[in-house]
This record gives C-alpha cells, structure tokens and sequence, in this order.
C-alpha cells in the first residue's frame, strides 16, 4: 500500500558535474507530472514522464533536476555568422537599425545563431545519467511513499475493525427490535384505552406489528455490510497495487448500507451503533484519500 504524498531525491557526481534530483507528491485524483529541467535538459521531458507513468498511478509529481557543471565541463558553441550577418542586414533593410545599428549580440538569443557543438557522445552520456539519476529518485519517493502506507494501512485495519464491532452489534439487535415494538405498542394502547384495550381484536395488533416488522427489517442490509466490510478488511492488506480507488468504491458502498440501516431501524441502540459506523466510515475515507 503506497501513499499518494512523498518525496524522494538522488544525487550523483560525474563527469560533467554534480546532478541532482527532488521529487515531491501529493495528492490528487489523477497521475499529474510537473517537471522543471531547465534549458539543458528539457528535451529529456518525454522521456523522464514516460519512466514515472511505468512507476506511479496517482498523485500530482513535482520533478526537478539541478545541474552544477564542473570546470572541465564547457560546451562547445559557435556563432553562425551566415545567419547573424543576414538578420542584421534584414533589420537594416526594414530601416529598423537606426542610432548606430543593432548591437549583434542583441541578436544571440535567436533560434539558430547559437551552435551548440558539444560532442554528442558527452551529450548522450549526460543525458543518460540523468534518466537513471530520475529513476533513483522515483525509487526513493516510492519507498517513502510506502513507509506512510503502512501507517495509513494500520489506521484502516483499526476503523475496519471498529466498524466490523458496530456491525456485529446492529446484527444482534435487530432482532429484538420487533419484540420492543410489539411491547412498546401494547403499553401504549393501555395507556389510552385503559381497561377497553382487552376488548381489541388481538389480530389487528399483529398486523399493526407485521407492518412494522416489515419496514424495519435490515437483514439484508446487515448482510451486504458484513461482506463490504470483509472485503475491506481482505483488501487492506493487499500489497503490489494502487488499492485508493478500489477503496473509496467500497467505502462509499459501506457507507450506502449503513445510512439504509439507519432510515429503516428507528431503534435507539441500533441508532446509537449506525452512528458510530458513519464517524468511522467518514474516518475511514479521510485515510483512504491519501492512498495511491
């Protein structure tokens, strides 16, 4: 079970220079990647999001790399001459060289002027080493990740285990909720009709009794949340695969039943237990939010 936040960072000296890399994750109901290589690596931005969509499900990723390039480290670049002379000729002809003329190196920061003939070899190895450098710190960041997930995990299994109780306790009750009614229906009529209610037709108070028994029976519902909340519990110690939306399925579907057992059972003790079953139910998917 992996949490959706985290972080994770690795750092390597080479050649060229020291690299290093930071991934930060929080939450969020999608796979969200945001990356800040800079001018010297944003072509690798394709291939770094591909690595992470094989390695992460969900969250919003922040990535970013640092590069401090050593001494020996210079790039090769060349001024094209042939293209720096036309775009100044270019402005001249357009009478926009006024006051002197362009200053040329005004110019530098155009597509193309710029060459850049560092040797591809170094390129591809520098490169290369920043790809692994990501993945080093994707494991990192999936490790933390999974150190929270085991504290998230343990706070699951306690409000399964809480909720597992409360249902228990609703099954037990129920039948005794018709009993209740029927005495509770008895006393009343007694209190209204004094010595006239021994002259009711005893029939018509079953009725009375059968009516009721009808709308409140919550067999099934107790039933359904006894399996959700198995499958909960089967599924919270399930390992190797984003759980969270599985996990907010069937918390919403436990959350269904108990608020059904709670419109058709008025019964104060079973009232007291769906209660209960909702605060743990909401705490429940609080947890569940963080999970990958």
């Amino acid at each position: 079970m992996y949490s959706m936040t985290g972080y994770g960072s690795a750092t390597r000296d080479t050649r060229f220079g020291r690299l290093q890399v930071e991934m930060r994750a929080v939450n969020n109901r999608f796979l969200e990647l945001g990356f800040r290589l800079g001018t010297t690596f944003i072509h690798l931005e394709s291939a770094a999001r591909g690595l992470l969509r094989e390695r992460l499900r969900r969250g919003k990723v922040d990535v970013q790399v640092r590069f401090e390039p050593s001494e020996a480290f210079v790039p090769s670049v060349r001024v094209n001459v042939a293209v720096l002379r036309s775009l100044v000729d270019q402005l001249g002809a357009a009478g926009l060289a006024s006051d002197g003329g362009v200053r040329a190196e005004s110019l530098l920061t155009l597509p193309g002027v710029l060459l850049n003939e560092t040797d591809p070899a170094s390129t591809e190895e520098l490169d290369a080493a920043v790809l692994e450098l990501i993945g080093e710190a994707a494991a990192n960041l999936l490790a933390d990740r999974a150190r929270e997930g085991e504290g998230i995990r343990a706070a699951c299994r306690a409000h399964q285990a809480r909720m597992a109780e409360c249902a228990a306790a609703v099954a037990a009750t129920r039948d005794d909720v018709v009993a209740k009614y029927r005495e509770r229906l008895h006393q009343r009529i007694e209190e209204l009709l004094g010595p006239k209610a021994a002259s009711l037709d005893p029939g018509r108070l079953e009725q009375e009794v059968t009516i009721f028994a009808d709308k409140a029976d919550i067999a099934e519902e107790c039933q359904r949340l006894g399996a959700h909340l198995e499958a909960l519990g089967d599924l919270i110690e399930k390992d190797g695969e984003a759980l969270g939306r599985q996990l907010d399925f069937l918390s919403q579907e436990i959350l269904r039943e108990i608020n059904t057992t709670g419109s058709k059972c008025r019964d104060l003790d079973i009232a007291r237990q769906v209660l209960e079953l909702k605060k743990e139910c909401e705490s429940l998917k609080e947890q569940i939010a963080n999970i990958e």
